[in-house]
């Protein structure tokens, strides 16, 4: 047991409850974002930084993951996989089935070390949604080119497509966890919003660097553009067939070439992040 909460006081707590759960359904990420109003939207904080790497809008988010910079939570350690098995777990149980035994067990711990530092199932799982929510965004910008709108964009629409692709079971059961009707059940009103607001804050970054590199388009309204290509490029993962002719990689290459032709760019090669 001593070696368990070693293991584990490194962990950080977050100060947030839940209330009771149901089962869980699949749900589009941009769908989330929809439940931020637009006039939440746009009073979201302006980029004002310079150009050069993207990292600078990681500062946009509102999660701990990321405003702390927790890196042992954001690699493969006991934190991480705790977490990450929280969010398969939920969603394949169900989170009302899904007890903190059956969490401890996937990793290989005693229930007791865990409650030491999550007092209950439901603060778990508020700390799992942080935590792959941070994970998803800090892979999808960190280290891109910020250099030109259009590299920084296609930059992270590739890498939506590869991880969604290479990742679909943790891409699905993510997708139950931040299904609104879910969260509306099981969550303070704090912590929903925090999440919903950072779904949206994606598609708003995406917006912008659309603005930038199209400009308005008289027919097709700004909101839904972006909507169009994020969904484009994280309903691709779904479609993906391991199985199939076409790496993630590929797929993503594909997919970008969807996306230049249906906002209006010319058929380049798109730059490999």
């Amino acid at each position: 047991m001593g070696n368990e909460n070693q293991m584990i006081d490194a962990w950080l707590s977050q100060d947030v409850w839940l209330r009771n759960g149901h089962e869980l359904v699949g749900y589009p990420m941009a769908a989330v974002a929809k439940k931020a109003s637009k006039r939440n939207a746009t009073e979201f904080r302006q980029d004002t930084s310079p150009r050069g790497t993207a990292d600078h809008y990681l500062e946009r988010f509102e999660l701990a993951g990321l405003r702390n910079r927790d890196l042992v939570m954001l690699d493969g350690g006991t934190r991480g996989r705790l977490l990450r098995e929280a969010v398969k777990l939920f969603a394949e149980m169900g989170y009302d089935a899904c007890s903190v035994r059956d969490l401890a067990k996937e990793v290989g711990l005693g229930a007791p070390a865990i409650y030491n530092h999550y007092s209950s199932k439901r603060e778990i799982l508020v700390a799992a949604v942080d935590h792959i929510l941070s994970d998803f965004f800090y892979h999808l910008i960190s280290g891109q080119s910020g250099d030109t709108p259009e590299a920084l964009l296609f930059g992270i629409l590739r890498r939506h497509t590869i991880w969604a692709a290479s990742q679909q079971p943790m891409a699905k059961a993510f997708d139950a966890l931040v299904n609104p009707a879910f969260m509306q059940r099981v969550m303070e009103d704090q912590e929903r919003a925090r999440f919903t607001a950072a779904i949206a804050e994606y598609i708003a970054i995406i917006r912008e660097l659309l603005d930038e590199i199209v400009g308005p388009d008289d027919e097709i309204e700004r909101y839904s553009r972006a909507y169009a290509v994020h969904e484009l490029a994280d309903r691709a993962g779904w479609w993906f067939d391991p199985e199939g002719p076409v790496t993630p990689e590929e797929l993503a290459d594909q997919t970008g070439v969807l996306i230049r032709r249906m906002i209006g760019l010319n058929p380049i090669d798109v730059d490999r992040q």
